[in-house]
């Protein structure tokens, strides 16, 4: 059987890692630009623009576990029909992070990142910043009222980080998830989730009850 050239091999690699949902730390290159963050994989022509980088679950897989989503796309930033999730490993379903606007239409899932030690220190850097950036949407408690006029929506809401005021023009902007979770994009592009909406107080509910 003839040797593989080192082209095959990285490609071998990269295809391996994507069954089982894993990504290689040593194919991985991750830059920064004025676009946003890209992630390049060995052994694929595209580049990857990464809209969310979210950890694993269940969390019992390791606190260290993290899940890359992103689409393919070229360096121009313009998007293309990103590849089919990979399959095996562990679930992740769909993406109801920060990015739970109309700009995930066509987002998947790259791929799993093991351990954060097997990175080097300026990528990591990149990755903490994404990760902060999923940790930083306000999560609903609690809905006080909505009002609609002239077809804005005016939202009041309690958040964990103490109350909030948006509105929002579209219905398409309230995006919900497992039949319990939503993630909602205001007019200047802020999000708020509610992680449960089953676990909100029932006039809450009957708020939500109006929109959905």
């Amino acid at each position: 059987m003839p040797s593989e050239s080192l082209f095959e091999a990285t490609a071998r690699r990269a295809r391996d890692a994507a069954a089982g949902g894993f990504l290689v730390a040593t194919d991985l290159r991750f830059r920064r630009d004025a676009v946003g963050l890209w992630l390049q994989v060995s052994g694929v022509a595209e580049p990857y623009r990464v809209t969310a980088v979210r950890p694993a679950f269940p969390l019992s897989l390791g606190p260290e576990m993290l899940v890359v989503y992103g689409r393919r796309g070229g360096a121009s930033g313009s998007a293309a029909e990103a590849p089919a999730a990979p399959e095996g490993g562990p679930s992740r379903g769909p993406h109801p992070g920060p990015n739970g606007g109309d700009e995930d239409v066509g987002e998947e899932e790259i791929g799993i990142l093991r351990s954060l030690a097997e990175l080097d220190p300026a990528t990591l850097d990149l990755i903490a910043e994404e990760v902060e950036k999923a940790y930083f949407v306000p999560r609903i408690t609690r809905v006080l009222a909505i009002e609609e006029e002239f077809g804005v929506q005016r939202w009041e809401v309690q958040t964990d980080r103490g109350p909030r005021s948006f509105e929002i023009t579209e219905r398409s902007q309230i995006r919900p998830f497992d039949h319990s979770r939503m993630v909602i994009k205001d007019v200047d592009g802020n999000r708020y989730q509610i992680a449960d909406t089953r676990l909100l107080d029932r006039r809450s509910q009957q708020w939500l009850d109006l929109q959905i």
